[in-house]
């Protein structure tokens, strides 16, 4: 049986799942809908999957993790691939450029 990080407690309590991208998510005032940033302890993509103590309310993990490279893209970049966003995917409020939309799984063939 794990136990916590901080405390050693072994009420640890994790949740995962997959949301596909009917996500929201809020990074120092910068926010988005659709997949989830890949952060380590967290989940990236379609799926979150993490692991808390319900005795000291620690995070279970590695800390403190990098900022995912998506999170300090400019408003007008793909926050999968990076490109520039077309005038009119910018237009449609789009984080995502058609390309990776319709790959999601990012093996573009």
């Amino acid at each position: 049986m794990s136990k916590c990080q901080r405390c050693e407690s072994d009420r640890l309590f994790s949740v995962g799942g997959k949301s596909s991208d009917c996500n929201s998510w809020n990074f120092q005032g910068r926010e988005g809908e659709g997949y989830i940033p890949r952060v380590p302890n967290l989940g990236g993509g379609d799926y979150y999957d993490l692991e808390v103590c319900l005795e000291c309310g620690q995070l279970q993990g590695k800390w403190p993790q990098p900022t995912p490279e998506e999170l300090i893209l400019e408003d007008d970049q793909c926050a999968k691939c990076g490109e520039v966003l077309s005038d009119e995917e910018v237009d449609l409020e789009l984080t995502i450029c058609s390309d990776c939309e319709a790959d999601p799984d990012g093996d573009y063939e």
